[in-house]
């Protein structure tokens, strides 16, 4: 693995729910239709709408709706104050990056989703030559949630490996490893950039190991980043 994916060590984490699937351009039209909100409190924008990018939603008149036949696509070019957002009102929270592995590499540290093998045929991933998006694997872009039913993490949840990347609750920190708590642990409290887990339709192989730490600003969005949720299991 990359250097700030070390040291290699044990966590804890209190059980937890996680969303089977990304967040869906219906679902983040649903949110945003029904809180009337393009910004946060504090002016940061939730959501970019680029005509020259994929983007899934659109507001012909005064109600947003899914662009046709993306209803079932992951919602992207959403920052990570929207996602944020969007988790505030379905009652949930964007997981921590420990969450998040826990999710894809179950029990065993998996180093995919689906094993220690990788699987070409098992994630919606991109190429390691331009054009960096991989048609052969039936997509050139994002692909309908869950339709890689054999790429599924240990607790079957679907596209961590590819897709979109996934934005986390934590802002990066390349010690973190180093000198984070064992037991739940979250990054630091402050920071430029916040974690993104998983591979993406654009991103090869090496982008989809399950321990792979990636980061961006949290007003960063594009058409490869999205996100999906957690919720405590007491709560």
């Amino acid at each position: 693995g990359d250097s700030d994916e070390h040291p290699r060590r044990t966590v804890y984490l209190d059980a937890f729910y996680i969303d089977k699937y990304e967040i869906t351009c219906a679902q983040f039209a649903s949110f945003v239709n029904a809180t009337g909100q393009a910004i946060d409190n504090n002016g940061n924008k939730l959501f970019e709408l680029d005509p020259n990018r994929q983007f899934g939603i659109r507001q012909p008149v005064n109600q947003w709706e899914t662009q046709l036949g993306m209803e079932l696509h992951p919602m992207v070019n959403v920052t990570w104050y929207g996602a944020n957002e969007y988790a505030k009102w379905a009652g949930k929270k964007l997981p921590t990056e420990a969450e998040w592995e826990k999710s894809a590499r179950g029990e065993n540290g998996n180093i995919y989703p689906w094993g220690n093998e990788w699987g070409r045929d098992k994630c919606n991933h991109g190429s390691a030559k331009m054009p960096w998006y991989d048609e052969s694997d039936g997509f050139i872009r994002t692909a309908v949630v869950g339709s890689y039913v054999t790429g599924v993490s240990p607790y079957d949840v679907h596209d961590l490996a590819g897709n979109i990347a996934e934005w986390t609750a934590d802002w990066y920190d390349p010690e973190f490893y180093r000198t984070a708590i064992g037991d739940n642990p979250t990054g630091p409290g402050w920071g430029k950039e916040k974690i993104v887990r998983g591979g993406s339709w654009f991103y090869r192989r090496t982008y989809c190991r399950s321990a792979r730490r990636n980061c961006n600003g949290p007003q960063f969005y594009d058409t490869i980043l999205g996100f999906r949720c957690v919720k405590n299991i007491n709560q």
